[in-house]
């Protein structure tokens, strides 16, 4: 079975491919689905300005769009949950994410939390002192007091460790295999 990350990861390289805003998956925000228009002249760059692709995966229902503002949009159109939606940055941000195990659950926190993903860390983080950062911002987001977690870096190196021993696997860089 594929990850979530696997599947956001095809579904915007296969948005890359489409030409204009006539792709068979998206749907104009504010407009209704139709037929795309034949065309004669050189189509613009792919883009998913003003555009929401809607996925459906493990029962699950998942939107790309181009950004917050197309975000926003959605919700409303398609009375989703900002958990679902997923903007071009929100993909990004998980696609540099070493490790798919964390990025699943980021993911999967994301939906259940109905919260949104910020770069706010910047680069140069590691990816647990990341991780660490995004689960206190939804706690202050979405918890019941609005404060910020206090989950550290050491943390989630505590957790992965506990489940490498868990499952037997085998420390990464230690040559054997």
């Amino acid at each position: 079975m594929l990850s979530e990350k696997t599947v956001l990861e095809r579904a915007m390289r296969a948005l890359d491919e489409l030409v204009g805003p006539h792709a068979s998956e998206g749907v104009p925000l504010g407009k209704t689905p139709r037929e795309p228009e034949l065309q004669s002249t050189p189509q613009p760059e792919p883009s998913l300005k003003g555009q929401a692709v809607e996925l459906w995966r493990d029962g699950d229902r998942l939107f790309i769009v181009a950004d917050e503002a197309d975000a926003q949009a959605a919700m409303q159109r398609f009375s989703a949950l900002r958990g679902e939606i997923w903007t071009r940055a929100e993909i990004e941000l998980v696609e540099r994410i070493p490790d798919q195990a964390i990025c699943d659950e980021i993911l999967r926190f994301k939906l259940d939390m109905d919260g949104k993903l910020s770069p706010d860390l910047g680069e140069g983080v590691s990816p647990e002192e990341w991780k660490a950062g995004m689960l206190n911002r939804l706690f202050q987001e979405q918890g019941v007091t609005g404060q910020l977690g206090r989950i550290t870096a050491e943390t989630i190196r505590h957790r992965k460790r506990a489940r490498s021993h868990e499952h037997g696997d085998k420390p990464h860089g230690s040559g054997q295999k």
